[in-house]
């Protein structure tokens, strides 16, 4: 069975993006080759802990090449309460599924 080149190409560039919350985290799908990002769902974070079932989830359907976290700062650029949490965030993601993990 032939596979369509186009669709085999959209699925080696795509990426999953989080928002990270200590309550809530919004995720997002992108294509490097549209250029476009679209949000897919918000997973709850159950006792400030993320959802990882619903995560790994999401990592096997879309099979992205690459995630993408959003790091919160303050205006002058230092952290603020919750950039430790993210940054741990990203430990885990890499450690978890082997991807890079952009910040």
């Amino acid at each position: 069975m032939k596979q369509d080149p186009l669709q085999s190409k959209t699925q080696d560039e795509t990426y999953l993006g989080f928002d990270f919350g200590s309550k809530k985290i919004g995720v997002a799908v992108g294509h490097l080759v549209t250029g476009i990002a679209s949000p897919l769902l918000t997973l709850r974070s159950p006792d400030q802990n993320p959802d990882w079932a619903g995560i790994s989830k999401l990592i096997n359907e879309w099979r992205p090449i690459g995630l993408v976290v959003g790091i919160s700062k303050q205006m002058d650029g230092s952290d603020n309460f919750i950039t430790p949490r993210m940054l741990k965030f990203c430990r885990q993601l890499d450690g978890r599924y082997h991807l890079p993990v952009f910040q």
